[in-house]
């Protein structure tokens, strides 16, 4: 792959004046900025909604028509505007798709829109029929960025923050607390682990962001019940997930059909061993690497053996599942060279080529039945 030359691509990005990418990537050279609402879709609204909707999808059609030869959506809201927006104005679409939905809009109808579909697992491709996979879907792993997460230039200092003994285990989650991510069920497992281990603590990072109310202090209530009050930190929203990564001795998502699971590629890139549900995408992030264990989505009981079992192995031998972790995520999950498989996308679909097949899945192949 590193030696086909591609297109150039000069990105744009249509985003909320006021969005978080935005003030994120405003001082990067070479991007450009179109602000536009994209104001929330609900026809239950009223007809106000809906024409405020067309004329979003209008005004993006002009600008595409100007600026844009492929649009490439990515958020739910993005991709109703982007798909709808980018066929009026006769360009090519590619939808990337980060989500698992049950809607038939969202896997029959919204397929239709896009010439290319870029999934995040094959769990997430699996969700569209088997016509629209063998026509139009590639698998892409999400990437991590190997320059920030370097476990050689990262400390790990959470147990200095939280004044934890050098000889503490730690044992942590990273995520935006919802029911579907299951921290509930680490907390169930933990009070198993601790009467082997007393001095493990469980680390939960994450808020409840983009979810209802009431499950973040249905946790803490959780805590509080189990009598766990002074081995599980609740440490809110954060941006030091190299440092947090690289403190753990065990890292844990067991998420209900979890589309992919960067975080879990963040831990593996720390040389950190983890524990995954056997749902969604998580289980292909670990497959076919000594790394960690898959244990059954929602089985509280399963998951304390499985950390009892990681736990009772020599820090030496869990390094050694980590290190293998870090190998799978420099073949697999480089962020570099999944740009440049996003690339090849464009590449292939802007020059009318045909789609080419690598030996780490660049295009998928589900006609076939491939894990």
């Amino acid at each position: 792959m590193k030696d086909i030359e591609l297109m150039q691509v000069n990105p744009y990005i249509i985003s909320p004046a006021n969005s978080e990418l935005k003030s994120q990537l405003k001082n990067q050279q070479g991007i450009n900025f179109y602000s536009h609402p994209l104001q929330r879709v609900n026809p239950l609204k009223g007809v106000k909604n809906i024409f405020s909707f067309i004329r979003g999808i209008f005004s993006l059609s002009s600008y595409f028509r100007q600026n844009i030869e492929i649009v490439h959506t990515c958020s739910y809201r993005g991709t109703l505007y982007g798909l709808f927006a980018g066929r009026m104005a006769g360009k090519k679409t590619v939808w990337h798709v980060h989500d698992i939905h049950k809607s038939f809009f969202y896997r029959k109808l919204m397929p239709l829109l896009a010439d290319q579909i870029i999934v995040v697992s094959k769990a997430v491709g699996k969700q569209f029929s088997a016509s629209t996979q063998n026509k139009k879907v590639t698998v892409i792993y999400n990437g991590v960025d190997l320059h920030i997460f370097q476990p050689s230039k990262v400390k790990g200092t959470i147990k200095e923050e939280l004044h934890l003994d050098d000889n503490a285990l730690l044992i942590g989650t990273v995520g935006r607390l919802a029911r579907w991510k299951g921290q509930h069920h680490i907390i169930e497992a933990f009070p198993e682990v601790l009467q082997l281990f007393p001095h493990s603590h469980l680390i939960i990072a994450g808020d409840s962001i983009f979810t209802k109310k009431g499950y973040k202090e249905s946790l803490k209530a959780l805590v509080i019940q189990k009598g766990l009050t002074d081995h599980v930190h609740f440490l809110g929203q954060r941006t030091d997930i190299p440092n947090i990564m690289k403190s753990l001795d065990l890292f844990i998502n067991f998420s209900k059909e979890e589309p992919f699971g960067r975080v879990i590629t963040e831990a593996m890139a720390m040389e950190t061993s983890v524990i995954v549900a056997d749902s969604g995408g998580a289980p292909e992030i670990i497959k076919g690497q000594d790394c960690g264990l898959i244990v059954k989505t929602g089985d509280s009981k399963e998951l304390a053996n499985a950390m009892i079992q990681l736990l009772h192995l020599t820090p030496e031998e869990r390094l050694i599942k980590g290190k293998n972790g870090r190998r799978k995520v420099l073949s697999n999950f480089d962020s570099s060279e999944i740009s440049r498989k996003v690339q090849l996308v464009y590449d292939r679909m802007y020059s009318n080529k045909k789609p080419i097949l690598d030996t780490k899945g660049l295009q998928s192949d589900f006609s076939r039945g491939k894990d």
